[in-house]
């Protein structure tokens, strides 16, 4: 079974993508993430083995630092194979 590592969000960003994920709900464009339940999050890594991941977890952990963080670009992106098609900086954007 594949394993992911991602980083959840302070409840203030969690709710600003929540806010975005029922834009495209509403719109009719995604409702994968409220239906599947997911809560907002970062992905550091995806596909991976168990033995990788808890290795993953183990060096994620005892190196953690906090960071504040701000988004930088909106990309579309295709996968097998990995392709950015349109980006978008985000400088423009307020949310």
């Amino acid at each position: 079974m594949p394993y992911a590592i991602t980083l959840g969000l302070d409840r203030a960003s969690a709710a600003r993508i929540e806010n975005l994920w029922r834009l495209l709900d509403d719109a009719g464009l995604s409702r994968s993430m409220p239906q599947l339940g997911y809560t907002p999050h970062l992905t550091l890594a995806e596909d991976l083995a168990s033995a990788m991941a808890a290795h993953a977890m183990e060096l994620l952990a005892t190196s953690w630092q906090p960071f504040t963080a701000r988004l930088d670009c909106l990309d579309l992106v295709r996968f097998r194979p990995v392709e950015i098609l349109w980006r978008q900086t985000l400088e423009h954007f307020i949310f």
